[in-house]
């Protein structure tokens, strides 16, 4: 078996996902010291989501249409 791991693709998937942990992360432990989301502060969740959505959408794969990118063996 051989797993050759693509930075490339690996990544922006990281990217994507931490944020989205981080603020479910962050939405349950509000909740379990609170028992209210009524006086959470969303613009943070706000400000993750948009950037776990920028890399997920337009980062699929750093490789494509970069002129700088150069295989390495």
């Amino acid at each position: 078996m051989n797993h050759n791991i693509n930075l490339n693709t690996l990544l922006p998937k990281l990217a994507t996902v931490f944020p989205l942990l981080a603020i479910g992360l962050h939405l349950a432990l509000h909740v379990i010291r609170t028992g209210s989301l009524v006086s959470f502060d969303w613009q943070w969740t706000l400000v993750g989501l948009l950037a776990s959505g920028y890399f997920g959408i337009f980062c699929k794969d750093l490789s494509k249409d970069n002129q700088n990118y150069k295989r390495s063996i």
